[in-house]
């Protein structure tokens, strides 16, 4: 009886019946690919000369401002989503 309370026990542990749930939105934006050409040129025409930490330095710079573009994207969206909300519902009050 022991091993069948126990098991049923770790069953719930890992499956609860009643999963928990969080009210929480979240916004997503996925961006095009980020366009690496020009510096992968520039690399490729002093050859071996280009220390690596500058080509580093400019692909990490290239992707940091790609994040923040996206973040600000994100942020417009969430900023109307919230007004179209407060929107719905004041109307829905009257």
């Amino acid at each position: 009886m022991g091993a069948v309370a126990s098991t049923a026990a770790a069953k719930l542990a890992f499956f609860p019946p009643t999963p928990p749930s969080y009210a929480v939105a979240v916004t997503m934006l996925i961006g095009d690919p980020i366009n690496f050409d020009d510096i992968l040129e520039l690399d490729m025409k002093k050859g071996s000369d280009v220390p690596r930490r500058r080509l580093y330095d400019a692909v990490a710079s290239r992707i940091g401002e790609r994040l923040h573009e996206l973040k600000v994207q994100v942020d417009t969206i969430a900023i109307e989503q919230e007004m179209q909300q407060q929107y719905h519902s004041s109307r829905s009050i009257e």
